[in-house]
């Protein structure tokens, strides 16, 4: 269970598959973890669709088939140096 707090300062616990979607409805202001409070809107935090972790965006051809950016080397360090690990 992962304590929580809603937008009322009331706290609770909730199972681990809720948390997404209470940050993703805006109930909560904050969570713990095990290093902490994490606060949203100024901690980076997880999400569901994978925007932390792929910040580039797709493109489609005309066809509508998937163009992929190839990710360098020095883009992958970047990227690794910038995020946080959970």
């Amino acid at each position: 269970m992962i304590q929580v707090v809603y937008t009322d300062n009331k706290y609770d616990y909730v199972k681990d598959i809720v948390l997404d979607k209470l940050i993703d409805e805006r109930k909560i202001t904050k969570f713990m973890r095990k290093s902490g409070w994490a606060t949203i809107g100024v901690d980076p935090i997880r999400t569901g669709k994978n925007e932390f972790l792929f910040p580039f965006k797709e493109k489609r051809s005309r066809n509508k088939r998937a163009v992929h950016h190839q990710v360098t080397n020095d883009e992958r360090r970047a990227l690794l140096s910038t995020t946080s690990r959970f």
